[in-house]
Order: C-alpha cells, then sequence, then structure tokens
C-alpha cells in the first residue's frame, strides 16, 4: 500500500496572465510503467515509419505501458525544412527573475483550444530564477500517462545538470498521441512551451523531447513540425517521423530500442535511426557510446546515437542516464 501526501496544483488562464499555485506530491509509491497492470501490452503500437496505422499511424491498438517489473521500465504534416538542435546557448526567456513554485506537480493544468490538457511538472528545489534551465519534455506511450512517463521514463533518477521536466498527458491513454498539426497535440506542446518560459527563467535554445512508444513516435513526428524550437530528440523504442519529405532538417538524435521488440519492431527503430543519418548527413562508421550498448555514428552535422539493447518493448535501465548525458552535451 503507498501512503501519499497530496497539495493541489493547477494552472488558471486569466485575462493577460497565467496564475501558478503552488504543489507538491509525494509518493512512497510507484506508478507502474505504463497501465496499471504493467507489462507490454498486446496487440501493436506500432506503426511503421512510412505511415503505420490509421491516420498516418497516429493511433494503434493495444497497450504499450512498458514493464512494472524492478523497475527497469518498465507533427503537423509540414515542416520548415531547417535545421534544429544547433542553437547553442541562449538568453533566458521572459519567466527569469520571476519566483515560481518548485517541487512536483503532479495535477498541473492548462487551457488549450478551450481544453483543459493535464501534465506533470518537476522543477529542482534549488531553482534559481536568475539561471536559465533546459527544458525536457517527456511524452508516454499508450495506456499510460504524465504520471507513468515521470516514473518510467527514470529522467530525473539520472544524474545530471539541473533542468526543468514536464510530462504531459495525452487526452486519451488509449488513442495516444495525435501527430499531425490541428489536431490538439502539437498546439498541446506549444502551449506548454509559451506558458513555462513566461513563468520560469528557461533557456529557449535548450529545449528537448522524449518518450516511449507512442510518445517517442510523437517525439519523432514532432520534428515535422517543431524542429527550429527543438534542440535535440532521444525516442525510446519509436517509429517515425512518419510523413516523409515535410520532415526535413537536420536534429541531434539518440535513439533507443530493443532487438527482441515484439511491438514497435527494431526494423522500425532502425528506419528512425535511418531518416536521422540522412538528415545529418551521417557516414556509416561507428565508435562507441557511453553507456554501453549505444554507438555513436561519424561524420554527422549533428550527433546521431544509436542503443540497441538485448531486450523487448520498454525502458531498459540504462536509458534516463543516456539521455540525461545526451541532453546535457547539447
Amino acid at each position: 500500500m503507498r501512503d501519499v501526501f497530496w497539495l493541489t496544483l493547477s494552472a488558471m488562464r486569466q485575462p493577460g496572465r497565467w496564475v501558478l499555485g503552488i504543489a507538491a506530491v509525494l509518493s512512497a509509491g510507484l506508478v507502474a510503467c505504463g497501465s496499471d497492470s504493467g507489462g507490454e501490452g498486446s496487440g501493436g503500437a506500432s506503426g511503421s515509419s512510412n505511415g503505420g496505422s490509421g491516420d498516418g499511424g497516429a493511433s494503434a491498438a493495444g497497450g504499450d505501458g512498458g514493464s512494472a517489473a524492478g523497475g527497469s521500465g518498465n507533427a503537423s504534416s509540414g515542416g520548415t525544412g531547417t535545421s534544429g538542435g544547433s542553437a547553442g546557448q541562449g538568453s533566458g526567456s521572459d519567466g527569469c527573475g520571476k519566483q515560481s513554485p518548485t517541487g512536483v506537480d503532479e495535477e498541473a493544468t492548462i487551457e488549450v483550444g478551450g481544453e483543459t490538457r493535464h501534465f506533470v511538472l518537476s522543477v529542482p528545489d534549488g531553482y534559481d530564477p536568475t539561471s536559465p534551465l533546459p527544458l525536457i519534455f517527456g511524452f508516454h506511450g499508450l495506456n499510460a500517462d504524465g504520471k507513468a512517463a515521470h516514473n518510467y521514463l527514470r529522467l530525473e533518477q539520472a544524474t545530471g545538470k539541473p533542468a526543468i521536466f514536464v510530462y504531459p498527458s495525452s487526452r486519451s491513454s488509449s488513442a495516444g498521441w495525435q501527430m499531425k498539426e490541428g489536431e490538439g497535440d502539437i498546439e498541446f506542446f506549444d502551449a506548454l512551451v509559451e506558458q513555462l518560459t513566461a513563468d520560469y527563467c528557461i533557456d529557449s535554445s535548450r529545449i528537448f523531447s522524449t518518450g516511449f512508444s507512442h510518445g517517442a513516435m510523437f517525439t519523432n513526428n514532432l520534428t515535422c513540425a517543431r524542429i527550429d524550437t527543438l534542440r535535440a530528440i532521444a525516442p525510446i523504442g519509436g517509429s517515425g517521423p512518419w510523413f516523409g519529405a515535410a520532415c526535413s532538417g537536420a536534429v541531434p538524435a539518440l535513439l533507443v530500442h530493443g532487438m527482441k521488440d515484439g511491438t514497435v519492431l527494431i526494423s522500425d527503430g532502425e528506419k528512425s535511426r535511418d531518416h536521422w543519418l540522412g538528415e545529418n548527413g551521417c557516414g556509416t562508421e561507428t565508435k562507441a557510446y557511453d553507456p554501453d550498448p549505444c554507438v555513436a555514428y561519424e561524420g554527422c552535422t549533428d550527433p546521431v546515437v544509436f542503443c540497441a539493447f538485448d531486450g523487448g518493448h520498454t525502458v531498459p535501465d540504462f536509458a534516463g542516464q543516456a539521455v540525461r548525458n545526451f541532453f546535457d552535451s547539447m
């Protein structure tokens, strides 16, 4: 049984400004990595790199919540065609100098297009409103939500430079993320960037995205519409981008995929890798990259790292640290 202490946080839209409440959530238990029943899900959330199932592969049957065992984790069709990931260090956002809540808020909300959308926000306790921090998005897979992603991506259990983390929740855990501009989820991303950069001191040139399974697919496809916003990406167990020539431009990418993945096949992960190898002008030679089993490709304009591990459709133990290391190096 878990002992839980709650203080509630909400974010309200008032004319001309956002007002944030105060929140903290402490939990002695962990949410299983996806659905309450854990496991890798059934059916398939795969979609293929050339479109997948349904509307451009935006939805898929079955669950991909991730493994609950032992804490192991388990897009618009348009695009600018410009390169992301090359901004480097920049000045702080409009939120620099403002005193805003710190800690973990698992019940944060924001109004987007007349809808109340939910997300988890995690701001380090030592947050300095005069020092710009990176903003890292973590997107969940099917049959999960932002709270689950906060647990199973394990970004904050890894060591790294201070950052602000946001874990959005899709409208429907079973339907997952909508991949195209105008369908609501890219607009959700935009609204979060706008609100958080207004409320917190964020380095707007260092906004990152990672995610698992359907969240990894969303991360890949988000580059089709927002490559200029993203400094680097790190999809785990996903596929895409799916929109062909509309998804062009270089961005640093670290990809993690299980060689025994039966939900999103390793071949789909390799197609994603090959997309970023092409966009980043990489060669075929590789060198070892920490942690093992990752390799970095040589000759790239922006770095591409591929981590094919001996496992299935899950977030491997090393992934959180690998993602943090990669983002910290940008």
